[in-house]
């Protein structure tokens, strides 16, 4: 069943409102299926991986480690979701199955409850592999960009802490001087814009787009 079919089924919308988005519904599943649950790479780059807050291809470099392992982290964790709901969609059938052979009123009402939430988990189920398949790109995206900086790093590639000792006072004085630049009430507000301003109009593509008059 579709989720359109599902709208339909409840009767949750007057007839006219249904239609209208029975009209729209392949732009919809379109736009569905494109969408980016997660950090596109631009705004992996440009956002995550700022020149204010990480002014060295070593300090890119391991925050881009770190959000790597969280998504993967996260991934892994889904799978389990995934696991556990399957499981309950299997339990719930023969709760089901149970009820209907019942056969009373009350067992029929339960067993409609039942048929109800296993459609919602089997919904779920989707989402949850749209979920996945996009965890697993940026998980790619951020190991292609770790592979793109490492031939820059100063330091190793192995050891986090070592390239701590240049990154970091270049981050604070980087701040620093934004801070004396903007003398905003609201600090980190201004630095978080002013940092992003600046990796934006850095950025390649961005530098790319410009050129062509774009």
């Amino acid at each position: 069943m579709t989720e359109l079919a599902i709208i339909q089924d409840a009767k949750v919308l007057p007839n006219d409102t249904f239609n209208k988005l029975s009209e729209i519904e392949d732009k919809i599943i379109e736009g569905y299926k494109n969408r980016i649950i997660f950090r596109a790479p631009y705004l992996m780059e440009v956002s995550v991986l700022n020149d204010a807050k990480h002014p060295t291809p070593d300090a890119k470099y391991w925050q881009a480690n770190l959000e790597r392992s969280v998504m993967y982290r996260n991934l892994v964790m889904l799978s389990y979701d995934y696991r556990e709901t399957e499981a309950d969609i299997e339990i719930k059938k023969v709760m089901m199955d149970e009820q209907i052979k019942k056969n009373t009123p009350l067992s029929r009402a339960k067993a409609m409850k039942l048929s109800v939430q296993i459609e919602r988990l089997q919904t779920q189920l989707v989402g949850m592999k749209k979920e996945a398949d996009d965890q697993a790109r940026e998980i790619v995206g951020w190991t292609e960009i770790m592979d793109k900086l490492e031939p820059e790093l100063e330091f190793s590639a192995t050891d986090q802490n070592e390239h701590m000792a240049k990154s970091y006072p270049l981050r604070f004085a980087r701040q620093k001087e934004l801070m004396q630049q903007v003398g905003a009430s609201d600090m980190n507000g201004a630095m978080n814009i002013l940092s992003l301003y600046a990796t934006a109009f850095n950025n390649p593509k961005t530098l790319k787009l410009i050129d062509e008059g774009r």
